[in-house]
C-alpha cells in the first residue's frame, strides 16, 4: 500500500471517468459517484467535481488524443499501388553565418 490517499482518490475518480466514456454514458458527478458507489471506493464529495472543472467544456476525448508521435508500424510487404507520389524538390534554406565569438574556434 504505496499510495497516499489523495492520489487513490484522485486515480478512482479518473477510472470512473474512463470507465463511463468508454462506455459510452454521460460524464458528470452524479454518474462518477454512481460508479465508485457500486465500487464500493469512498472519496471526499469534491474530487469528482474538481476533475470535471478541470476538464471545463471540452471532451473526454480530446484528453486521450495523442498528437505529435510517430503513429503504427507500417504494414508488412508494403502495396506498390499505394507508394506516396515523390515530392517536388524544395529549394534548401541555406544556414545563417552565425558567429560564436571564438567560442568553439581552434
Amino acid at each position: 500500500d504505496q499510495l497516499d490517499q489523495g492520489t487513490k482518490n484522485q486515480m478512482a475518480v479518473v477510472f470512473s471517468i474512463l470507465l463511463l466514456h468508454d462506455n459510452g454514458q454521460e460524464v458528470n458527478e452524479a454518474s462518477i459517484t454512481e460508479v465508485l458507489g457500486k465500487a464500493n471506493i469512498k472519496v471526499e464529495p469534491y474530487w469528482a467535481s474538481l476533475f470535471l472543472g478541470a476538464i471545463g467544456e471540452r471532451s473526454i476525448s480530446d484528453f486521450l488524443t495523442v498528437s505529435g508521435g510517430g503513429g503504427g508500424q507500417a504494414p508488412a510487404g508494403g502495396n506498390d499501388a499505394e507508394e506516396e507520389a515523390p515530392q517536388e524538390d524544395e529549394p534548401e534554406e541555406e544556414e545563417a553565418d552565425v558567429s560564436m565569438g571564438g567560442l568553439f574556434s581552434d
